[in-house]
């Protein structure tokens, strides 16, 4: 997992209203505040607003979260405005944000997870290290430090090194995640 746990009943303690003076245009890592979770629950509304204008969520998304703003450059920015900028486009990748509450539900009924699993996080890395090991029966978490959300674009060669699935699945030590 990179980043994000599968949805669990913490989801449903986060805050409607950010902690005083605690939001701002950078994540405060010890009080994130996640307001596009409840905006994208809710059914059409993003789309009439955001259809052709998907790139100011984005960039502010990404101003919000990335350490390093330049990770993201004009032509990957372009990148995910154009796949995300159509209403169809906006619908779908709202609907995993409205399924939360049945993930949560669900994973409920699941077993304990046998097998191994990797979870490296950023900002969520205590997170993640909270809410996964009760789920699975063998987890490693990682935390990849001096980064935002966007581990894969701030850190690419880092996060190369570090998640080598062959390696983790067949019990060999990956890269550890540092400087």
């Amino acid at each position: 997992m990179l980043e994000f746990p599968h949805p669990d009943d913490s989801l449903l303690t986060f805050p409607l209203l950010p902690a005083q003076g605690t939001f701002g245009d950078k994540l405060d890592f010890a009080h994130p505040y996640l307001w596009w979770f409840a905006f994208h629950q809710v059914k059409g509304f993003p789309e009439q607003l955001l259809a052709g204008r998907v790139r100011v969520e984005q960039d502010w998304l990404f101003r919000y979260f990335l350490l390093d703003e330049g990770a993201v450059d004009a032509h990957d920015r372009a990148v995910y405005e154009r796949a995300y900028n159509s209403a169809e486009a906006i619908r779908a990748s709202n609907a995993w944000y409205q399924s939360f509450t049945q993930d949560i539900a669900d994973a409920k009924t699941y077993d304990k997870l046998g097998m191994p699993v990797l979870a490296v996080g950023g900002p969520a890395y205590r997170w993640m290290k909270k809410v996964i090991p009760p789920r699975a029966s063998s987890v490693t978490t990682l935390h990849v430090e001096n980064t935002g959300h966007f581990l894969q674009e701030e850190r690419p060669d880092l996060i190369a090194r570090t998640i080598r699935i062959r390696d983790f699945l067949q019990g060999e030590p990956s890269a550890t995640p540092g400087d």
